[in-house]
């Protein structure tokens, strides 16, 4: 009797439906499969588990297989739901408050609600300071929750990161500054806002007059708006200020001060209060910038120079480049000029001025990819300077000059460059792996037995062990099937793990057996780098990606037969 007293106390609790569970940042927009603002009208998706039954069931209703959305108390549209995720419709309308909160229920169980936003936070800003015509127009930004804005955040100096802009005029909306298309560096902290307010690093300011122009005085209205990601997509606004008046006032006359060093007060004031007025002198200051040690500073000012048009920029350009040497950032600006720039460079090779000897370099890769339009004696000069310097003078820079310069060998097929490359692999410092890069760009298949050679052999004094494992896919991807024989021994011989590890891969991509008996040893034998296998087979045949381990290891012994 007490037995089955037991089991009559057990069954209720083998029948409990379980609790609702909304995962931790597991609401998410159905247009953009990411959090953000949940508007009127939109599909929502709501995972976490203890929803509706695995097998799934359609709506559209309040309730579907005993499974609902509340918004604040009341029933939303459920078009579908499974055990692990709930699609629900936000209600039309406007949304009556900013924060709400979303309750799933089940069987009767209720989750524990999640806040969501259906209006994005509110942001302040103001005018920092005084703005005019012909001068700077910086914005005081304020954001909730102590996010904070950081400038300059991005590598390109008009970019804010999550915040961008607008700014009308009488009602009307003025169109942005148009800024070439150069590509997006990261730099800066993440977004969205991980500068926060009283953090050093923090800047609570940014420079307007870099995205809009004032050229007329009055007042305008700007507003602000905080994004999710650097995309900014209007779905995605998280946080925006209300349209706020600025009065710019006209322009005066003013001059320019002392020119600081120190690069936080050089990026984040001098210059862009510099870009304010767009004139020839500001124009001479932002020259002497291109040649600052600081790498981060010479980027910003050949950046700025892009507010003038490559038909003023690039003559001024060029008599700087006479006159004070070749200035790194701005080579490339110059390419439709290879042969002036080449020659005015040759002489820089030698420079114990680091930033010159790396605008010698920069130079020196415009010339050796220019085409046919170039001086063929500019560009044998440039040549034989590279591989004179490269064999003499290469660790006069730094490593990634080093490197720069080793590379450029590698694009030059002549025997004297073919020699340096192995005077430089055979030195086994920095840029050895490179070297052998290069070498194997020059496609000479009787390199590969003396390549194989530094592969088999133990990593010299100093060397990590995945120094070379970049030089396997470049046998294989210049010299193709001849370089397959003398991967399959370096997998044999090799003393470094990483490298034949490297080499298996080659030889996988290239459906030699070899390569996966290797990789099906790893998993047979347990090897420590049965990991790495994986994660490459997983790239290469997608198919194997959610299998066993078991079934892995059988799909790599089929292929190595």
């Amino acid at each position: 009797m007490k037995r089955l007293c037991l089991l009559a106390l057990a069954l209720p609790l083998w029948a409990q439906t379980p609790v609702p569970t909304i995962n931790p940042d597991g609401v998410v927009r159905g247009d953009t499969t990411r959090a953000g603002i949940l508007s009127p009208g939109i599909v929502i998706s709501i995972w976490g588990h203890g929803y509706g039954p695995h097998a799934g069931c359609k709506g559209p209703a309040t309730e579907v297989c005993g499974v609902q959305v509340l918004l604040d108390g009341t029933p939303i549209e459920v078009q579908y739901t499974n055990d692990v995720l709930v699609n629900a419709r936000m209600p039309d309308g406007a949304a009556p408050k900013q924060v709400s909160q979303l309750v799933v229920v089940s069987g009767g169980q209720r989750s524990a609600p999640m806040d969501v936003h259906r209006l994005p936070e509110t942001a302040v800003i103001a005018l920092d300071g005084v703005a005019r015509v012909e001068g700077p127009v910086w914005i005081h930004v304020e954001l909730p929750r102590s996010l904070g804005v950081s400038y300059p955040s991005m590598s390109r100096i008009w970019d804010f990161a999550c915040d961008g802009f607008e700014v009308r005029k009488d009602g009307k909306l003025l169109v942005p500054i148009a800024h070439p298309l150069l590509g997006m560096v990261y730099s800066g902290p993440m977004c969205p806002g991980s500068a926060f307010v009283g953090d050093a690093n923090a800047h609570s300011r940014l420079p307007l007059h870099l995205q809009y122009s004032f050229e007329v005085p009055g007042t305008y209205e700007v507003r602000l708006s905080h994004y999710g990601d650097f995309g900014r997509r209007p779905e995605d606004i998280r946080v925006q200020s209300a349209w706020t008046p600025i009065t710019v006032l006209p322009a005066v006359a003013r001059t320019i001060g002392a020119h600081p060093q120190e690069p936080t007060a050089v990026m984040r004031d001098f210059l862009p209060d510099l870009l304010g007025r767009r004139n020839d002198e500001a124009f001479q200051v932002l020259t002497e910038y291109l040649y600052h040690a600081s790498p981060r500073v010479r980027a910003y000012a050949a950046d700025a120079l892009y507010f003038w048009p490559d038909s003023v920029a690039v003559p001024r350009l060029l008599e700087t480049l006479r006159a004070n040497g070749p200035a790194p950032t701005v080579m490339q600006r110059l390419s439709s000029h290879a042969s002036e720039i080449g020659l005015a460079s040759l002489d820089y090779f030698y420079s114990d001025d680091p930033v010159l000897f790396q605008g010698a370099i920069a130079a020196a890769r415009v010339v050796v990819a220019a085409d046919d339009t170039i001086d063929p004696k500019v560009r044998s000069q440039m040549e034989d300077r590279l591989t004179g310097v490269a064999a003499a003078h290469l660790w006069r820079g730094d490593a990634q000059a080093a490197i720069d310069v080793i590379s450029l060998l590698g694009q030059i097929h002549t025997q004297r460059a073919h020699n340096v490359l192995w005077e430089l692999a055979d030195q086994r410092q920095t840029g050895m792996e490179q070297a052998l890069i290069a070498i194997a760009w020059h496609k000479d298949p009787k390199d590969l037995p003396r390549m194989a050679a530094y592969l088999i052999a133990e990593p010299a004094v100093g060397q990590s062990e995945s120094a070379l494992t970049g030089v396997p896919y470049s046998m294989r991807n210049s010299l193709g099937d001849a370089a397959l024989p003398w991967l399959r021994n370096v997998l044999e011989k090799g003393q470094v793990a990483s490298v034949r590890v490297h080499c298996a891969q080659e030889l996988m991509r290239a459906n030699d057996p070899a390569g996966f008996a290797f990789s099906a040893d790893a998993f047979e034998h347990d090897r420590a780098w049965k990991s790495q296998i994986r994660s490459m087979v997983n790239d290469q045949f997608p198919e194997t990606r959610n299998i066993s381990e078991d079934e892995l290891t059988k799909f790599l012994s089929e292929r190595a037969r």
